[in-house]
């Protein structure tokens, strides 16, 4: 094995192993009805995902957009099979976060490796 390859195996941090909180994205709307204020979600995707604090230079982007609470996910892509957006909300299904919805906040593929997407979470407004 060419040492640079050794180099670019031991940076990979996220596999498998590490993918050990349940993700709900949902889709906020209007429910049909009498009373047309309700707010109803629409799920929209559901995947494993490693769960942990902003990074520095996570902090620095929710800085910008004056974020009180903040959480990045890492996912593996789903590719075409579904495309997170800033207006969707995520469910972190962890007791520590039972019930408690987080907006995408930025979205970005993992530049090192395809595979994966880092979504920055915001909790300050929900």
């Amino acid at each position: 094995m060419i040492s640079s390859q050794k180099a670019k195996q031991a940076a990979v941090k996220t596999n498998n192993g590490s993918l050990r909180t349940l993700v709900t994205f949902y889709e906020s709307g209007i429910s049909q009805g009498i009373d047309e204020r309700d707010n109803k979600q629409k799920e929209l995707f559901s995947t494993w995902a490693e769960v942990y604090n902003p990074s520095a230079k996570d902090v620095e982007i929710m800085k910008v957009k004056s974020v009180q609470n903040a959480m990045t996910i890492r996912i593996r892509d789903p590719l075409t099979g579904y495309v997170p957006d800033t207006k969707h909300f995520v469910e972190l299904k962890d007791l520590r976060y039972k019930g408690k919805y987080w907006q995408v906040a930025d979205i970005r593929p993992d530049l090192s490796d395809r595979r994966w997407l880092v979504i920055l979470l915001n909790g300050s407004n929900l």
